[in-house]
C-alpha cells in the first residue's frame, strides 16, 4: 500500500489526495499473438478487459474469461475506431489497443461530432499559445485539422475572435490547481478534448508543420486532428 505524507508528516489516504486515477494503455499483448474471441479464457484475455475497461467500455471485472460483456465491450471499441466489427481480437484490433495514445481519457467519456446536428456551424475560439510558436501558423494548423474533420462529417467549424461567442474554446493549460492538475508535465498526457474544449498540455514543446524537429517535441496538427474528433 502507497502512503501518502502530507507538509506536516501526517499520512493521507491515497483517495483523499487530488491526484487523477491512472489508466492503463496499451501494449499488453503479443499483436501477433493468438486472436482472441467469445469462449476464450486466460491472461491475454484479461489483458484485453483491462484495456476496455481503462478506456470506458467494459465495467464489469478482469476475470480472464471472454464472455458476452467483454464480446459487447470489443465490438464497441471496434466499430469507435472503424474496424471490421466481429467481436474477435486479432492483429488489427490489437494493434490499434498497442498504439500510443495522444491521451488518458477513456473514449467513451468524451463528446463527439455526432453530438451536433446536420449542417451546424461550430465555432470555435484560440487562446494565447506559447509564445515561441507563430500565432497566424497556429491558426492556420488548427484550422485544417477541423477543416479535416468537416470533410468527413456534415459539421462546420468556424473561427471567431471573441471567446464569449465560441462553442469550443480551444487553450494551452498547464498544472495550476485551477485546471485540478489535468496535465502530468513534460511527456505522458499531451492533450484531451470535451464537447466545448479541447486542452494542449502546456509543459510540452510543441511545433509546427515544416519546422525543425526537437527532441521530445510533438507536431501540433497531428495531435489537433485527434482530439477535434471528441469535441
Amino acid at each position: 500500500r502507497v502512503a501518502v505524507v502530507d507538509e506536516l508528516g501526517a499520512v493521507v489516504p491515497p483517495e483523499a489526495t487530488p491526484l487523477p486515477k491512472p489508466l492503463l494503455v496499451g501494449p499488453f499483448f503479443e499483436v501477433e499473438g493468438m486472436a482472441l474471441a467469445l469462449g476464450g479464457k486466460g491472461s491475454e484475455v484479461r489483458h484485453l478487459q483491462e484495456y476496455l475497461q481503462s478506456t470506458g467500455y467494459y465495467n464489469g471485472p478482469c476475470t480472464g474469461e471472454f464472455d458476452a460483456s467483454t464480446d459487447a465491450a470489443l465490438k464497441a471499441f471496434q466499430e469507435y475506431y472503424n474496424l471490421k466489427v466481429d467481436g474477435i481480437a486479432g492483429r488489427v484490433t490489437k494493434g490499434k489497443m498497442s498504439e500510443t495514445r495522444n491521451d488518458f481519457q477513456p473514449d467513451t467519456t468524451r463528446g463527439s461530432l455526432l453530438q451536433w446536428p446536420t449542417g451546424t456551424t461550430v465555432r470555435y475560439w484560440v487562446g494565447v499559445n506559447p509564445g515561441y510558436l507563430d500565432r497566424p501558423a497556429v491558426l492556420d494548423e488548427l484550422a485544417r485539422a477541423f477543416d479535416a474533420w468537416s470533410e468527413v462529417t456534415a459539421v462546420k467549424f468556424q473561427h471567431v475572435q471573441a471567446e464569449a461567442e465560441a462553442d469550443v474554446h480551444v487553450q494551452w493549460v498547464d498544472l495550476g490547481l485551477d485546471q485540478k492538475l489535468a496535465f502530468d508535465g513534460p511527456g505522458g498526457e499531451l492533450a484531451n478534448a470535451g464537447k466545448d474544449f479541447i486542452h494542449f498540455d502546456a509543459a510540452e514543446r510543441w511545433r509546427l508543420q515544416g519546422s525543425p524537429s526537437v527532441p521530445n517535441s510533438f507536431e501540433l496538427q497531428v495531435v489537433a486532428l485527434h482530439e477535434v474528433g471528441h469535441v
